[in-house]
């Protein structure tokens, strides 16, 4: 391999990890902004915003819970630091409302997804 070769190789590599490390940045900004619009009271947003970085820095160990309030939810929501995917999907980007059900008031939600219990949430007024 000539050495312009290399050097053009060496810019390749580089310029992919420079933007695996923009895509990660961003994607941690997400999070933090999910926390913060999340979150009730000041506790509820710090740990939704740190659930990411807790979850992938932290060994698994014995599970932790937090217990944490939700903007718009009068009861407090138990969840682990891996749930925050789940969070951010459902509830931060919304992914499972569609426009269909808008304007519907559902009193059960029956989820038949692949997760198995990694989070539970009751709809806020609902007696489940």
């Amino acid at each position: 391999m000539h050495a312009r070769e290399r050097s053009k190789a060496l810019t390749i590599r580089m310029l992919g990890q420079f933007h695996l490390l923009a895509r990660k940045v961003g994607t941690m900004l997400n999070y933090f902004r999910m926390g913060f619009s999340l979150g009730k009271d000041l506790r509820s947003k710090i740990l939704l915003c740190t659930f990411l970085p807790h979850y992938k820095l932290i060994p698994r160990g014995s599970p932790i819970i937090y217990l944490i309030h939700l903007k718009n939810w009068d009861a407090a929501v138990c969840v682990r630091p891996g749930d925050v995917s789940e969070i951010y999907e459902i509830l931060w980007r919304e992914d499972y409302w569609f426009k269909e059900m808008q304007g519907n008031d559902f009193q059960v939600v029956l989820d038949l997804g692949a997760h198995i219990g990694l989070l539970v949430v009751t709809p806020p007024g609902s007696d489940l």
